[in-house]
């Protein structure tokens, strides 16, 4: 017995000094920091690769790692204990040292808290829309209140559609073989070829009145542009997505599939890029090209380090315009830097204001920003929208029907559903001609309908795509 009872205190002593272990351990990780440090390799005798050995020695000296390198911007991502914080900051060759902090879709931030003062409206919930209710080739209210369909069209009278003649022709031919193998050869002898001639005409009847009702819009539809959505993914399957997305990358999972687990960047894509296809929706760019870059997981969040690799991403790719239905409510050095350094390059960017009622997120807080607010059928601002001097545009931003994982719809409300509209009539106007990002902002601007809302609410106004591409 007493044996028994010295191996029970034993095991307890043992338990209880694991307990105590794991605890501290816990602790201890708990107290790093994972942050974003901003370096110099522009003093004379260093070199970029240098510096970030150097700091990389001592970050693990004190315990620390790390992650990763920001190349765009001359950073490094690093886990650390924040006592060593204060003497990087003191350190000349570093210029910042700030949180690698939390981005997330409007409708992420709105659901963390509750709305400023004033009534909180309907949820923002998306709701589902079978495909079957979803008629040919329909175009979302807000698509049509900004006039992109206009645009579509405009070419209509110079170039008249195609009638679907050749297939009625084929048609008219076929049935015209069959009815002579009949008149000049039995029927037990030619049969195969008589009905072989009568498929071959109704072929070409179905064609022709395939063609007749599904025609190509003849006017400016974003040829030629390439737009990076950063995002929740896209549903590359999706029947009216899957021609205008050329792939992207993803940067939650690690991998080169940027597959849509959320629907959120799906319903994004629908409304800048749903194709003409003859089937579902309409887009405001029905023809531009997408890059899907995945920076946010699942639960519509992600890390200021992974939205600046995704920056650097489609910027090598070349995207004329990048779409950012996301952002943070604090500013970021590095952020800011990211921001700055895409400007510099020539690409246009559109972000969310927001959905908490006040005031704007960022990246769409920076003046290199166009930021897009929402507005609501009747042309007033939508009761969630963010506002402030930071509002550029605003767009159609409620109960849009938009496209849905599964290759279904669904209807949308939010900022993030506002972005498209803005990015695809850039991308009118840039398919159009005019090509210079400053040039393509000031043209949105300049013709952007007033609605009388307060400037910190609709910022120039209401998009124009039609005033934009064909003028006033």
């Amino acid at each position: 017995m007493c044996r028994l009872r010295s191996r029970i205190r034993n095991i307890l002593g043992i338990a209880l000094f694991a307990g105590v272990v794991l605890a501290h351990g816990a602790s201890a990780e708990a107290q790093e920091q994972r942050v974003i440090i901003g370096l110099r390799p522009e003093l004379p005798g260093v070199s970029a690769q240098g510096l970030v050995r150097a700091l990389e020695a001592r970050i693990e000296d004190e315990g620390g790692r790390v992650e990763d390198r920001l190349e765009l911007i001359d950073a490094v991502v690093a886990t650390l204990d924040p006592e060593l914080i204060p003497q990087l900051e003191q350190d000349p060759q570093v210029r910042y040292v700030v949180p690698d902090g939390v981005v997330g879709t409007p409708e992420f931030w709105a659901r963390r808290t509750a709305p400023a003062k004033g009534p909180k409206g309907p949820s923002l919930k998306p709701q589902s829309v079978g495909s079957a209710a979803i008629p040919v080739e329909l175009y979302s209210w807000g698509i049509e209140r900004i006039r992109a369909p206009e645009v579509h069209r405009a070419r209509l009278a110079a170039s008249p559609p195609q009638t679907g003649a050749p297939g009625v022709l084929l048609g008219a031919l076929g049935f015209a073989m069959g009815l002579g193998l009949l008149a000049v050869r039995p029927l037990r002898r030619r049969s195969s070829l008589l009905l072989g001639a009568m498929l071959l005409g109704a072929l070409g009847v179905l064609s022709g009145c395939t063609a007749a009702l599904v025609v190509p819009h003849p006017g400016v539809l974003g040829e030629g542009v390439t737009i990076a959505l950063l995002d929740t993914g896209i549903d590359l399957g999706h029947p009216d997505l899957r021609g205008n997305v050329l792939g992207g990358i993803d940067f939650v999972n690690g991998d080169m599939d940027p597959s849509d687990d959320n629907g959120h960047g799906t319903g994004v894509a629908g409304l800048l890029a749903a194709a003409e296809n003859g089937l579902g929706l309409v887009g405001t760019a029905p023809r531009v090209k997408i890059w899907s870059v995945k920076i946010l997981s699942y639960d519509e969040r992600g890390s200021i380090s992974d939205l600046i690799r995704g920056l650097e991403w489609a910027l090598q790719k070349g995207v004329q315009i990048m779409g950012m239905s996301l952002g943070t409510e604090e500013d970021n050095a590095a952020l800011r830097d990211a921001i700055r350094t895409v400007s510099q390059a020539g690409v246009l960017m559109v972000a969310a204001a927001g959905n908490k009622g006040y005031r704007v997120l960022y990246p769409a807080a920076y003046p290199e920003v166009i930021a897009v607010a929402s507005t609501d059928e009747n042309d007033q601002r939508a009761w969630f929208s963010n506002m402030g001097p930071e509002v550029d545009l605003a767009a159609p931003g409620t109960n849009l029907l938009t496209t849905a994982l599964k290759g279904e719809y669904q209807r949308a409300s939010g900022t993030s559903f506002s972005v498209p509209q803005v990015a695809g009539v850039a991308a009118l106007v840039m398919s159009a001609g005019l090509r210079d990002a400053p040039a393509v902002r000031r043209r949105l601007e300049e013709t952007a309908q007033d609605l009388g809302l307060f400037a910190q609410a609709q910022g120039h106004g209401l998009v124009d795509a039609a005033r934009a591409v064909l003028g006033p």
